[in-house]
């Protein structure tokens, strides 16, 4: 592998590796943000994944939750968080779900951070009568490696921090005359990790599990058909909400 280093004039944290392993070839924006632990340690990039340390460290992230869905459309509830091996997080999780809640730290160090959040008066979705709930997602895992595209094929490897395991169960109290609509279940396993989706409903209650489990933190060019398998189905976005409707 060949590595070359161009910094912009004007940037103070942010500059450039061009990165030529084989036959390919990228140019990476990586960013530094942390000051206790200099180095690289984010990255713009369309699938080359540059570790910011030298040394391969499993992460384990689970995310536990318990809503409650009241006849008036709002959604309460709370929610934990136990991220291993990541080092400090700043903010646990993304997306829609990031401005829904009130975050008490519990514990936040090199490698262990848990949270409890707080979940009150959220308004879903609402279209045509059906409600598009969004489910408290992870900052962290495999999401935040920041992939833009995955490409069918790939003449060079993939090289991630370490395995990566995922867990998350959701379990939603529907008001009555309220029914699940949605029905994502979805499971891929493969040589180097496995997904598995569940929806499920019983009465007025939903269950939602979610895991996540890649076995390899360097994945060969070969490999990688099986990792983008992975990831295309864990993304998934129907995976990421339920839909609801009253009866």
């Amino acid at each position: 592998m060949r590595a070359t280093l161009r910094v912009p004039s004007k940037a103070r944290n942010r500059f450039f590796v061009k990165v030529s392993i084989k036959d390919e070839e990228r140019l990476l924006s990586v960013i530094t943000t942390s000051e206790e632990t200099p180095g690289i340690h984010s990255y713009v990039d369309n699938g080359i994944v540059v570790p910011s340390t030298s040394v391969e460290k499993p992460l384990s992230v689970e995310v536990a939750a318990t809503l409650n869905l009241s006849a008036e459309g709002k959604l309460n509830g709370n929610a934990s968080v136990l991220v291993v091996g990541n080092g400090k997080v700043e903010a646990p999780f993304s997306g829609l779900a990031k401005a829904n809640h009130t975050f008490t730290l519990q514990q936040n160090g090199l490698d262990t951070s848990s949270f409890n959040s707080t979940i009150k008066d959220v308004e879903p979705q609402l279209v045509s009568g059906y409600y598009r709930i969004a489910l408290p997602e992870a900052s962290v895992g495999i999401k935040s490696l920041g992939f833009r595209e995955l490409p069918t094929l790939r003449k060079a490897p993939v090289w991630l921090n370490g395995t990566i395991d995922e867990s998350y169960t959701y379990t939603i109290t529907l008001p009555q005359g309220f029914r699940l609509v949605s029905n994502s279940n979805i499971e891929v396993k493969n040589e180097i990790g496995e997904v598995a989706i569940q929806q499920s409903a019983t009465d007025n209650v939903v269950t939602v599990k979610r895991s996540l489990k890649l076995l390899k933190g360097d994945i060969a060019a070969e490999e990688y058909p099986m990792f983008r398998d992975i990831y295309i189905a864990w993304m998934d976005v129907n995976a990421l909400f339920i839909v609801v409707a009253k009866e």
